[in-house]
C-alpha cells in the first residue's frame, strides 16, 4: 500500500497543543531575536529551528569536520560570527567504514547564532560548490494522543467492564488484561466492544509470547524503568565510555547538556507505548505487553528507550540530527524494531494541501532518512555489513504511526516513506478511526481506540510513569484516565497507540522465525505482516469513495502473522475484459477487467481463497514499462465471487495489455494470465483557432477582442472550464464558440489555461499566454548611412520598414523633413524615403517614426554635387601616419587605390570597399617611408588624382 511521494509529516504535539515543539539553544551561541518568527508568518515560510542547519558535504570533497568548517565560514552571512561545526554520526566506533561507505561521513550539523535567519544561511550554503545538500531543522513532535474526554469525572470503577476472561488461555494472572479489548476481546458489549475487534493476540500466544535476544527500540519521550510492569523488560547495555549499563540513550540530554545521556526520564508517551509491545506478562501485575513474555524470567522481548524528547509538558525535543543518532544507535547495539510514534506536525491553515506541503517539507527529509535506511539496513549486522551471530534477523523494521490529524489526502512524513510501516487505527467496535491520517501510503491497520465522553474505557490501557496522575497532558487531569485504584496505567487513544500493537506483533514474528533460520530477513518480516491481516476487510466498514486504498491492505492478525507459511499456490483466475463496443461513453478512455475469485487449498483464511491479485497494465508498443501496477485484495471474499477492475484516464485508440497473478499471504504465485483490449478512437475537441504563442498587447489599447471556433471531429457535445482568468478577461462560449475580451491591464504576463472534455471524457488543454507591455516610442534598430546626389539628378529612395522597431508591432508611419530644399527635398510614400536633388550643397533630412502616438526620430546627411564633380568627396588625415582615409559618394560600391612616388613608381595597388554605413576606404601606409606621393583614386565613373604627405 505504500506510495512514495517524496517526504511530509504527520503529527502534533502530545501535550498542550497541535504543533511543534519551540526551539532549543545551545547554550554556546547567542540566542537573542529570531527572524524567522516573522518569516515563518507567511504561507511559503518555513518552520525552521533557529540557528541550526545541515550539510552533506559532496562525494569528492574530504569529509572532515575541518573540510566542512571552511565551506561554511565561507559563507558571507556568518561574517565573523561564532559558527559551529559537528560529524552528525559517529565515525569513531567500529562501524565507521561501513558508515563512510554509505557517504554518512559527509554528514555535518551547523550551529549558528538564532538571530540568523534560517533561510539565508540556507541559501548561500547551497551555492558552495563543496556542498551537495542542505537543510534545517524542524522539531518532530510525538502523534497526538488524546488522554481528554469531555467530563471532569474520573473513571468509574462500574464502567470498568472485561472484554475478555483475563487469562490469555494460558492462565496469565495480569489483573488488568480483561480490559486490554485491543489484545482479544470475547465478550460482546453493545456500542462498546466487538468480539474480533482485536489483533487476535490471545490464539498467537500459544505459538510465542517473545523472546529476550529481540529488542524493540522505542524512539519516544522516555521508558520508566522501574515501572512494576516494565522493570524486567528493560534492555541491558554498556556505555562504552564508562562501563556502566545503560537501557538506551536520552539523545535530547546528549544534544543539550541538559543531563546524562545514560540516564533515561520517564515520559507519559513513551511509557504507555512500551507497555503495548512487552510489559511484563503472566506476573500478577497490571497489564499485559503483544510480547511480554509467557511470566518466566528468561522471556518476553526487550525495550531499549531511545529517548528523543525530554520531560513531559515542556515542550523538549532533539533535533534531527540526534534522531538519526537514535536511529544509528539502535542499529549497532542490537534493536530488530524500532517503533516511532512521532512525525512533522500538519497545519492545514499553514500548508493548504498535499501538493504544497509537499514542496516545502521534501527540503528537510533527506537527513532523517539517512538514519531510517541505516537502521533498516544494519540492524542485526556486523560492522561489515553481515548478520551477527545470534542476531535473529538481518536488518530492521521502522514502525509509524499515521498521525492523527484526520486527513486522507496528505502524504505525512516520515510514515509515507516507502521503507516504513505505516499504521492506522481502529476502535473497540473495529471501525477504523476518524482521527487516523489515512493515504495510499498507509500499510496496516491496528487498535488506536477511542477516549472521547463516555467512552474512556475504549482506548487504549497500558502503562504510565508512577508520577503521571500528577500531570495534566491536556485540558484535564490525568486521573480521569489511569485506572480508579491504580495510577500506574491509563487508557488513551490515537495512532500511537496503533504502532506498538505492530511493533510488538513483529517482535513476536522475530522471536519465533528468527530464532532458527539463519537467512530471516526485515523484508521476510515486511512480508508476513503485510499477509498478516484479518479476513474482514476495513473497507467494508468505511466505504467512503475517498477513502478507498488509504486504509492499509487491512486488520493486523497476530496469530496469521505467526502461521506456518502456506506452500500451496492459488488456482488460476479466468481474465475477462468487458466489451464497451456498444456503449454509448465507455471504452475511449478507460477499461474494465474482470474475474473470479479463485480457491487456495492451504490458505489460512476459512474461505480458503487467494489472498490478492497483483496487476500490471502495459501498452503494447512498451511491454517493459508498466503504466500502472495495482493490487486488489480478496481474503474476505469466498470462492467464486466476481471481482471487477477499473482503469481510468487511459489515451483513446491505444493497444493494452493486462498482466495478472494471484497470491497467498506467503507470496506463491499463480501462473500468470494476459488479456488484451483497445481504447476506441475518439477526437477530443480542439481550437479552431487560438491567439498564438504569446500576445503582445500595448498598455495603451483598451481591449483586445477574438472569437475562438472550437471543432470536434465526431461532433460530440462539450462542456469547458478554465484555470482562473486574469482581471479584465472576459471569455464566454456562444454556440461551437468563444468570445475573447482583454481588457488591458499593467504590463505583465498574463496566463490562463481552458479544458475543453467531450461527452466521452476525450479532452484537450489550452494555454493562454499574453504580455501587456508598456507603449514605448518606436525604437531605432538600424543607422542610415550619409547619401551622395548629383546636381538635378534622379531622385533616391531609402526603404524605411528595417530602420525603426514597432512597439505595437502595427505597420509604422513615417514623416520626412529637409534642412535645406534648396539642396534636397525629401518626402515619404509608405515606408519609403524619397529624396530629390537640387542645387550643390549639404542638407540634413530628419525622419520621424509614428507608432499610435508615439515618435521617434532619427537623421540622414545628403551631399549634392556637380555631375562631374569626383567620387571623393575628401582625404583625411593629412599629413597621414598609419593610415589614409577616403570619403566616397554614396554610391560608389568599390575603389581601386594606388599610390606612387612622385617619380611615377608604383608603390601600393589595392581594391577596396567602403564601408556601408561611413562611406569610408582605409588605406594601410605603414610600409611607405616618410615623404610626398601621389593617389590615384579609380572608381567606375572617374578617376581622381590626389597629394599626401607621410609622416
Amino acid at each position: 500500500m505504500k506510495k512514495f511521494n517524496n517526504k511530509y509529516a504527520l503529527a502534533a504535539c502530545i501535550t498542550l497543543a497541535v504543533g511543534l515543539f519551540s526551539a532549543c539553544n545551545d547554550d554556546l551561541l547567542s540566542g537573542q531575536t529570531n527572524p524567522n518568527a516573522a518569516q515563518n508568518s507567511d504561507n511559503d515560510a518555513f518552520p525552521w529551528q533557529p540557528g541550526l542547519a545541515f550539510i552533506k558535504l559532496k562525494a569528492n570533497v574530504s569529509p572532515s569536520t575541518r573540510a566542512a568548517t571552511q565551506s561554511v565560514t565561507r559563507a558571507k552571512v556568518f561574517d565573523n560570527s561564532n559558527v559551529k561545526v559537528e560529524q552528525v554520526f559517529d565515525m569513531t566506533n567500529d562501524y565507521a567504514n561501513l558508515k563512510r561507505a554509505r557517504g554518512l561521513d559527509r554528514w555535518f550539523v551547523v550551529k549558528f547564532d538564532s538571530t540568523k535567519n534560517v533561510e539565508d544561511v540556507i541559501n548561500e550554503l547551497r551555492h558552495d560548490p563543496a556542498i551537495e545538500k542542505v537543510h534545517g531543522n524542524v522539531q518532530v513532535a510525538p502523534a497526538k494522543v488524546k488522554y481528554t474526554s469531555a467530563t471532569r469525572s474520573p473513571i468509574s470503577p462500574r464502567r470498568l467492564r472485561p472484554a475478555n476472561d483475563g487469562t490469555g488461555y494460558l492462565g496469565f494472572t495480569d489483573p488488568y488484561l480483561k480490559y486490554q479489548w485491543h489484545y482479544t476481546t470475547t465478550n460482546s458489549v453493545y456500542a462498546t466492544f466487538k468480539p474480533g475487534a482485536d489483533i487476535n493476540l490471545f490464539s498467537a500466544w500459544q505459538k510465542e509470547t517473545g523472546d529476550p535476544n529481540v529488542v524493540v527500540a522505542v524512539m519516544d519521550s522516555g521508558i520508566d524503568f522501574e515501572h512494576e510492569d516494565l522493570a524486567a523488560s528493560a534492555w541491558q547495555g554498556v556505555d562504552p565510555s564508562t562501563g556502566a549499563t545503560i537501557h538506551g540513550r536520552n539523545f535530547y540530554a546528549a544534544e543539550t547538556g541538559n543531563g546524562d545521556p545514560n540516564v533515561i526520564i520517564p515520559g507519559g508517551h513513551g511509557t504507555h507505548v512500551a507497555g503495548t509491545i512487552a510489559a511484563r506478562n503472566n506476573n500478577g501485575t497490571g497489564v499485559c505487553g503483544v510480547a511480554g513474555g509467557n511470566g518466566d524470567a528468561n522471556s518476553g522481548v526487550r525495550l531499549m528507550s531511545c529517548e528523543i524528547y525530554g520531560r513531559d509538558g515542556y515542550n523538549q525535543t532533539a533535533s534531527t540530527a540526534y534522531i538519526v543518532k537514535a536511529f544509528e544507535f539502535a542499529a549497532e547495539n542490537g534493536a530488530s524494531v524500532c517503533n516511532c510514534s512521532w512525525g512533522y506536525a500538519f497545519d492545514r491553515n499553514k500548508y493548504l494541501n498535499n501538493e504544497h506541503f509537499q514542496n516545502i517539507f521534501k527540503k528537510q527529509f533527506d537527513l532523517l532518512k539517512e538514519g531510517i535506511d541505516y537502521f533498516t539496513d544494519i540492524a542485526g549486522c556486523d560492522p561489515q555489513g553481515n548478520k551477527k551471530p545470534g542476531a535473529y534477523m538481518k536488518g530492521g523494521l521502522v514502525v509509524f504511526a499515521s498521525g492523527n490529524d484526520s486527513q486522507y489526502d496528505i502524504d505525512m512524513i516520515p510514515a509515507c516513506y516507502p521503507r516504513v510501516m505505516a499504521v492506522g487505527a481502529f476502535n473497540s467496535m473495529g471501525v477504523p478511526t476518524d482521527y487516523m491520517d489515512k493515504g495510499t501510503w498507509v500499510d496496516l491497520l491496528a487498535p488506536g481506540g477511542t477516549t472521547n465522553a463516555g467512552e474512556v474505557t475504549k482506548g487504549v490501557l497500558s502503562t504510565v510513569p508512577a508520577n503521571f496522575y500528577q500531570l495534566t497532558t491536556g485540558e484535564y487531569p490525568n486521573t480521569d484516565f489511569t485506572l480508579p485504584t491504580d495510577y500506574n496505567y491509563a487508557y488513551a487513544q490515537g495512532t500511537s497507540m496503533a504502532a506498538p500493537h505492530v511493533s510488538g506483533v513483529a517482535a513476536l514474528v522475530v522471536s519465533k522465525f528468527g530464532k532458527d533460520n539463519p537467512n530471516f530477513t526485515s523484508e521476510d518480516l515486511r512480508n508476513r505482516l503485510m499477509g498478516a491481516v484479518k479476513t474482514n476487510s476495513p473497507y467494508a466498514v468505511k466505504t467512503d469513495a475517498n477513502l478507498a486504498g488509504k486504509m492499509g491492505v487491512g486488520y493486523i492478525d497476530a496469530d496469521f502473522a505467526l502461521s506456518d507459511p502456506e506452500t500451496l499456490k492459488p488456482e488460476t483466475p479466468v481474465l475477462s475484459v468487458t466489451d464497451w463496443s456498444a456503449d454509448a461513453t465507455r471504452g475511449y478512455y478507460d477499461a474494465q477487467i474482470t474475474w473470479n475469485v479463485t480457491a487456495d487449498d492451504d490458505a489460512l483464511n476459512a474461505e480458503r481463497t487467494a489472498f490478492a491479485y497483483d496487476i500490471w497494465l502495459y501498452k503494447k508498443a512498451d511491454m517493459a514499462n508498466p503504466v500502472l501496477k495495482v493490487t486488489r485484495y480478496s481474503y474476505d471474499m469466498t470462492v467464486g465471487t466476481q471481482i471487477q477492475h477499473d482503469f481510468n484516464g487511459l489515451e483513446t485508440g491505444v493497444d493494452y495489455v493486462v498482466k495478472m497473478v494471484a497470491r497467498d499471504r506467503f507470496n506463491n504465485l499463480s501462473p500468470e494470465v494476459m488479456a488484451n483490449f483497445t481504447t476506441r478512437l475518439n477526437h477530443a475537441p480542439v481550437f479552431g483557432a487560438t491567439i498564438g504563442d504569446t500576445l503582445r498587447l500595448l498598455d495603451t489599447q483598451p481591449y483586445f477582442h477574438k472569437v475562438l471556433p472550437v471543432n470536434d471531429e465526431d461532433g460530440h457535445t462539450w462542456i469547458y472550464n478554465t484555470t482562473e482568468l486574469p482581471r479584465g478577461v472576459e471569455f464566454k462560449r456562444v454556440g461551437n464558440a468563444f468570445d475573447l475580451l482583454i481588457k488591458v491591464d499593467k504590463p505583465g504576463l498574463y496566463s490562463f489555461d481552458v479544458t475543453l472534455t467531450d461527452q466521452l471524457g476525450g479532452q484537450t488543454l489550452q494555454k493562454f499566454v499574453y504580455k501587456v507591455v508598456a507603449h514605448t516610442a518606436p525604437q531605432l534598430v538600424n543607422t542610415l548611412s550619409a547619401v551622395s546626389l548629383f546636381e538635378q539628378g534622379d531622385a533616391a529612395q531609402i526603404n524605411l520598414a528595417n530602420v525603426f522597431n514597432s512597439m505595437s508591432g502595427a505597420e509604422l508611419q513615417f514623416t520626412a523633413s529637409s534642412s535645406n530644399e534648396g539642396v534636397v527635398k525629401a518626402s515619404t510614400k509608405g515606408s519609403q524615403l524619397i529624396l530629390e536633388s537640387g542645387k550643390r550643397g549639404v542638407a540634413t533630412i530628419t525622419i520621424t517614426a509614428i507608432d499610435g502616438g508615439k515618435r521617434s526620430s532619427t537623421t540622414l546627411q545628403v551631399r549634392v554635387t556637380d555631375s562631374n564633380a569626383p567620387d571623393v568627396h575628401a582625404i583625411y588625415p593629412i599629413p597621414a601616419h598609419s593610415y589614409l582615409k577616403a570619403l566616397m559618394r554614396s554610391n560608389v560600391a568599390q575603389v581601386q587605390v594606388i599610390v606612387t612616388s612622385l617619380r611615377g613608381e608604383k608603390l601600393i595597388d589595392e581594391t577596396l570597399t567602403p564601408n556601408t554605413t561611413t562611406k569610408e576606404v582605409t588605406l594601410g601606409i605603414d610600409r611607405l617611408a616618410p615623404g610626398t606621393y601621389y593617389l590615384l583614386l579609380k572608381t567606375e565613373r572617374i578617376t581622381s588624382k590626389h597629394t599626401f604627405i607621410k609622416k
